[in-house]
């Protein structure tokens, strides 16, 4: 009776001992697969955001500074210029774009 019980916790030990190899090589394979993501994300070169479209000309600057340099609320102006602002320069210009500009050219 000793030896049965013996026996039988010795193949659930195996049991065991097989199922937390399998866990462990799974999450080896996991750590691997996410390190190699991490190695290809931190290798892969970022997009450069300074292309000729994004780059704003001196004329431009000039042209927002003149057109909001002492309003109060610029935000009408703005939506103005955001519309008719690819006439004037040739290259489309956001809301967005045009409130940033002009809060780095106000500091």
């Amino acid at each position: 009776m000793v030896e049965d019980k013996v026996k039988e916790l010795e193949e659930k030990l195996e049991k065991l001992h097989l199922w937390a190899n399998k866990k462990i090589n799974d999450l080896e394979d996991r750590i691997d697969g996410d390190l190699r993501t991490l190695a290809e994300a931190i290798t892969k070169p970022k997009p450069k955001n300074n292309r000729p479209s994004n780059l704003w000309s001196d004329e431009e600057k000039q042209y927002l500074s003149e057109r909001l340099t002492g309003l109060k609320t610029p935000r009408p102006i703005l939506i103005s210029l955001s519309e008719n602002w690819e006439e004037k320069f040739g290259k489309p210009r956001s809301y967005d774009s045009l409130r940033k500009m002009w809060s780095r050219l106000k500091t």
